[in-house]
């Protein structure tokens, strides 16, 4: 009997330790490909606080996906006169940890359950633009959007994005630092059925199971409001990109006032929409630019009015934009007259 005691428990030991052993060396291949696995807890923790801390990974340039972040920002800025020198890109990277991929599946998951309830294919998922201090955004990645992050909160309580088209709408909240850097942060948004929120409401959720988010306006919105409810499950962060951005017009104090452009209007009638269209291609990206073709072909047809043709030329292009496009005509056809009056001939 006292012989038989240690056997039966040297085979509990036996059968116990196997069972943990290949649990703990699988996990922690998973989850830290590039650290090595100690037996010991603490550095076990180590190396989990590390990695839950380490929330971002540096795009570098010359990378594509670097090249087509820039150009986003770069195009977008620059059609109103505003040139954005990027200092760097970091990037999300979802399968760095098991909270990550849960995120990221679970904003899956609700894209389709948006689609199923509002019919809109994939959730009406778009991308969006939203600025903050670098300290704002990085708190955004490790715990979330904070309602009260949103110091606007001219059209209710909730997150405000700017389109994808409309970086520029973002400045405002993204103030420079002390080294005069700008950071904003690129994310996919569920905007499902949107409705209009109008300014100084104070709306906090959908005004009926109707809706989803909020826009400031059903044609081309500079806004989207997602509200309080929803801001954790349908807006997923990609990149944190940060700049600094100069006048390419010494006169032009980049045009925002309030996340909106200023309403100068355009005060020479002599360029023509063909005329004003080719010039607008030097600028603006092509998905404005297809929108801009089909409404001046909407118009030539009949469809929209000249005035609603303007106005939503406006809404796309800025009128910043229109204005140095228009001033450059009018100063080509001076420049033009006064050759033609001196005698000297323009090579063309």
């Amino acid at each position: 009997m006292e012989n038989r005691a240690p056997q039966r428990k040297l085979k509990i030991v036996a059968k116990t330790q196997p069972l943990f052993a290949p649990a703990t060396l699988k996990r922690c291949s998973e989850e830290e490909e590039e650290h090595s696995c100690t037996g010991s807890s603490s550095s076990v923790t180590d190396h989990y606080n590390e990695q839950r801390n380490c929330r971002l990974i540096g795009v570098e340039e010359g990378n594509r996906e670097h090249h087509i972040m820039e150009q986003k920002l770069v195009l977008g800025l620059r059609g109103v006169g505003m040139h954005a020198a990027i200092e760097s890109i970091e990037k999300n990277e979802f399968s760095s940890s098991v909270m990550k991929k849960a995120k990221l599946q679970a904003f899956g998951l609700f894209a389709k359950a948006v689609e199923e309830k509002s019919g809109f294919g994939n959730g009406n998922m778009q991308f969006a633009w939203l600025g903050a201090s670098k300290k704002e955004l990085t708190s955004i990645l490790q715990h979330g959007f904070d309602p009260s992050m949103n110091k606007d909160g001219s059209f209710g309580h909730g997150v405000y994005l700017c389109p994808d088209y409309f970086p520029l709408g973002c400045l405002n909240s993204a103030m420079a630092d002390e080294n005069g850097m700008r950071h904003v942060l690129y994310c996919k948004v569920i905007l499902g059925k949107t409705e209009l929120v109008r300014p100084d409401s104070t709306q906090w959720h959908p005004s009926s199971q109707e809706f989803d988010c909020g826009v400031d306006d059903l044609v081309f919105p500079k806004k989207y409001i997602v509200w309080s409810t929803n801001i954790d499950t349908h807006i997923l962060p990609l990149y944190i990109i940060s700049f600094t951005i100069s006048s390419l017009n010494a006169h032009n104090s980049f045009g925002v006032q309030g996340n909106t452009v200023s309403q100068k209007k355009p005060n020479s009638p002599r360029i023509t929409f063909p005329s004003l269209v080719a010039e607008l291609e030097k600028f603006l990206p092509p998905q404005i630019m297809q929108s801009i073709t089909t409404y001046v072909k909407d118009h030539r047809e009949g469809k929209i009015t000249r005035l609603e043709m303007i106005k939503r030329l406006r809404r796309l292009a800025g009128d910043e934009l229109i204005i140095k496009i228009v001033k450059a005509q009018k100063d080509m056809e001076t420049n033009t007259s006064m050759g033609n009056k001196t005698g000297v001939r323009r090579n063309t």
